[in-house]
């Protein structure tokens, strides 16, 4: 594996990687504000769609032109087998999720009008799919560990970068249910990107994530409310259901270090970017 290039000075610090919250909290609220003159009504997936690719397509826009046009996204090629053993923790964390969720709400209670804002999304349309399982991978990918995990990387120790970098990617949800599974997702494909400096494998796990996650929730959605899964299934069969996730996903990811220790991926000549 290719040392991690040392750069003190690198783009962003852990202050800027806040500010780029507020940078994508602005662009946000200037893009939603004018894309709702486009649309009656702004539970319209479209809307959603527009509002989505544009707030976060000019933050990433943005960045770019900040941390400088020289500096690439690294895209390094690694063994297919890689996304193989990726399936199964990727899966696993689906069902992990919803625990973490509940927990959360023990403490911060959903208001009713989240609920109704989540429902929305609740339901199959094509733009809410792409939105989720195309464009939020990609952009979010691009800007937390390409732009902003890059540069913790080499500026910090690997695990305060990883850590700090999946706080922020946590924050950056704009609510606190789901600010604990964000941020292990987080942690899970910052691990990723620093045995690989590669993209890929994050983009992977995020649109399996997100599109596992949508299509759950579309068949656990009745009635306006949502069915957890612990309902479905029972207390003893859900309590084995976590348990198994939990397993498999350590072992899986597990595997995946030995894999990578084996068969170490080499960056720069190995990149396709």
């Amino acid at each position: 594996m290719s040392v991690w290039p040392r750069n003190k000075t690198a783009f962003p610090s852990f202050t800027v990687g806040i500010a780029i919250i507020g940078l994508i909290i602005i662009s946000t609220i200037i893009v939603s504000g004018l894309a709702a003159g486009l649309f009656d009504d702004v539970s319209n997936p479209w809307y959603i769609f527009i509002s989505y690719l544009l707030s976060f397509g000019l933050s990433l826009l943005a960045l770019y032109f900040i941390r400088g046009k020289q500096e690439k996204f690294h895209f390094t090629r690694i063994p297919a087998g890689i996304y193989i053993l990726l399936i199964i923790p990727t899966i696993g964390l689906v069902f992990l999720r919803e625990p973490l969720i509940e927990l959360t709400e023990l403490v911060f209670p959903i208001p009713e009008q989240f609920e109704n804002q989540f429902g929305n999304l609740m339901e199959w349309h094509p733009a809410i799919f792409i939105t989720l399982a195309i464009f939020a991978p990609l952009l979010e990918e691009l800007i937390f560990r390409g732009i902003i995990l890059d540069g913790f990387l080499q500026r910090y120790d690997p695990w305060k970068a990883i850590i700090w970098s999946s706080v922020i990617f946590g924050i950056a949800h704009f609510n606190p249910w789901q600010f604990i599974s964000a941020m292990a997702l987080g942690i899970v494909i910052g691990w990723l990107y620093w045995k690989t400096r590669s993209l890929w494998p994050g983009i992977f796990i995020h649109v399996l994530n997100n599109a596992g996650a949508y299509i759950a929730g579309i068949l656990f959605y009745e009635d306006q409310q949502l069915v957890g899964t612990s309902e479905v299934l029972g207390p003893v069969a859900y309590s084995v259901l976590l348990f198994f996730s939990l397993f498999v996903t350590i072992l899986f990811i597990h595997w995946i270090g030995v894999f990578l220790t084996r068969r170490p991926v080499y960056w720069g000549e190995n990149e396709n970017s």
